[in-house]
């Protein structure tokens, strides 16, 4: 995974001595799954759910993983 900018790595890295889980922490606001290659912004309220991005919020380079799926779904027959 490559992280575009310092504003990323430090949510990405940022660690949190009341929340194990990133998605009940207040303070984190962006997610990434390795498994799907996904990035997202964290909805509070609603359980582990996060909004899909394919730029950075801060820096707004393109982001690999739904960016790259989106664009490559693109005219093709969902069959």
């Amino acid at each position: 995974m490559r992280i575009c900018c310092e504003r990323m790595r430090a949510q990405l890295e940022r660690g949190c001595p009341r929340h194990d889980d990133p998605y009940l922490c207040p303070d984190r606001l962006v997610v990434h799954s390795a498994e799907f290659g996904v990035w997202g912004l964290v909805v509070r309220g609603e359980g582990r759910m996060a909004v899909p991005i394919a730029f950075c919020p801060w820096c707004g380079t393109r982001l690999a993983g739904l960016g790259e799926a989106v664009r490559s779904s693109v005219g093709k027959d969902p069959a």
